[in-house]
Order: structure tokens, then C-alpha cells, then sequence
């Protein structure tokens, strides 16, 4: 269901996204005007994102190339960024401590989506294993990723990362940017997922 920009009435889509029982619509359209819907493919049960760009009328959508795992995960965050689209995999992990918003695996498509590979997969030790909200893309292969109690950055992609001084942050989409919020009624945007503009917001608990 969407809501129709004309009357603001509730519409169904005349063409829905091929990908199973309860797909999960994106909150936000991505800067180049991108709609995103997370859910499975419904032949093999793996995770599957698709795409429209037409504003709903036509959907393209992609497999994601998964890591073996038991069970089936919980819902995709797609991110996209100057020259790559990032999708970060959540769901239950097999070994190591166990994690709130666990994250799977992150991919990165270099063709808006068409095509998959996977950049990250979460084992029992290795940061980042969580995901709070999105990934963060930037240019030249640089994603950024908020966990539960740091931050990491890659600089190739996904392939390795690095821990990041400040902790983990909660990042969404919003028509402004990317935004997240960094302390007590603090916040940073960013469009280009490397500078970040902070501001603040009165708070009813915030000291006079």
C-alpha cells in the first residue's frame, strides 16, 4: 500500500515487487530518486532487495549472494552512495557472543543493484557484527558502519574495516541526508557520507 501524492488517499500498487510474504518498504527515497523494498526471493527463501525507479510502476529485483546460515533472515537495509548501492543483511548470527541488530553480511552492487557481491560476512569475533539503521556509503569505496558500541569504517569497499574513535550511532534516511544522532539532543547530516553537519534540538531533559 502507498499513499497517493495527489489526494492523499491509501492506493494499492498496480505492480508489486516479486519477493515473498511481508516485503519491507524503504522509509525514504534514496538521493537518486530510488525506492528500495527488502524481503526474500520466493523460489530459495534467500534475501532480496528490488528497486523501482519509475516512482512504483516497475520493479527490478536482485538476489542477494547470502552466507549459509540457519533460518532465515530478518529484512535488508539499502543504502545507496556516489558510485556503489550497499545492502547490509541482518538476521540471527551462528557462533560468537549473541548481539541485538545483528547483521549478517554486507553487499555492494557497482550497477544499481542488478548485480551482488558479497563484500562482509559476520563471523563469531571480527567487528563490525552489528548494524544500527544504515550503512553509511561515501566515495571511492568508503562505507561506514554504526554499531552497537562503536563505529568502523572501510575504505575498499567492505572488504576490511577499522574501528572508528566515536561509538556506534544510529543512522536513517531522511530528504536532508543521512542523519544520526551523536549525544544527547546532538545530531550530524550528511549527503555525501563524509562531511557532516551537526546541529542541536531543544530537549525537555536538556539542563538549563
Amino acid at each position: 500500500m502507498v499513499v497517493s501524492p495527489r489526494d492523499g488517499r491509501r492506493r494499492a500498487l498496480a505492480r508489486v515487487p516479486l519477493l515473498g510474504a511481508h516485503p519491507l518498504p524503504a522509509g525514504q527515497p534514496e538521493p537518486d530518486g530510488s525506492w528500495w523494498v527488502s524481503g526474500t526471493d520466493p523460489l530459495s527463501g534467500r534475501a532480496a532487495v528490488a528497486v523501482s525507479r519509475d516512482g512504483g510502476r516497475s520493479w527490478s529485483v536482485g538476489r542477494l549472494p547470502s552466507p549459509p546460515a540457519t533460518g532465515h533472515g530478518w529484512y535488508t537495509s539499502v543504502a545507496v552512495g556516489p558510485d556503489a548501492v550497499y545492502a547490509a543483511e541482518m538476521g540471527e548470527l551462528t557462533g560468537g557472543e549473541p548481539v541485538k541488530n545483528p547483521m549478517r553480511a554486507l553487499h555492494r552492487s557497482l550497477d544499481g543493484g542488478r548485480t551482488w557481491q558479497r563484500m562482509w560476512t559476520t563471523g563469531p569475533t571480527a567487528q563490525p557484527r552489528t548494524l544500527l539503521g544504515l550503512p553509511v556509503p561515501g566515495p571511492g569505496g568508503r562505507v561506514e558502519i554504526g554499531g552497537e558500541r562503536a563505529g568502523y569504517r572501510s575504505m575498499d569497499g567492505g572488504r576490511t574495516f577499522v574501528p572508528l574513535d566515536e561509538g556506534g550511532h544510529h543512522t536513517r534516511r531522511t530528504p536532508l541526508g543521512l542523519l544520526r544522532e551523536s549525544s544527547s539532543c546532538r545530531y550530524e547530516l550528511t549527503r555525501d557520507g563524509v562531511r557532516w553537519s551537526e546541529f542541536g534540538l531543544a530537549c525537555e531533559n536538556r539542563a538549563p
